[in-house]
């Protein structure tokens, strides 16, 4: 929901949140958050995913953008550094 800036209903995305996407797979979610402005760190296990998704965040208003190809096991950022993480769709 753009107008509230809520992925989900009280899962709110702000500015000055960092955003995780473990398994970021097309990027959808990933655009959204950056779209409202946070900072986005996109994951997955598919360079190309990972390729793409950062390539069209940067036509987002995303404060910055990182992007790792890895399994996320470990996840390849510094603990406590997200506000807001979703792994969605990774166990097909």
């Amino acid at each position: 929901n753009e107008s509230t800036g809520e992925i989900a209903p009280g899962f709110q995305i702000q500015q000055n949140h960092v955003f995780l996407d473990v398994g970021c797979g097309d990027g959808t979610l990933c655009r959204f958050a950056g779209n409202m402005g946070a900072k986005v760190i996109a994951t997955d296990i598919n360079p190309d995913c990972v390729q793409e998704t950062v390539r069209r965040l940067h036509r987002t208003k995303a404060a910055s953008v990182e992007g790792y190809v890895s399994d996320s096991n470990p996840l390849p950022i510094a603990d406590a550094l997200c506000d807001r993480i979703v792994c969605m769709e990774v166990m097909e």
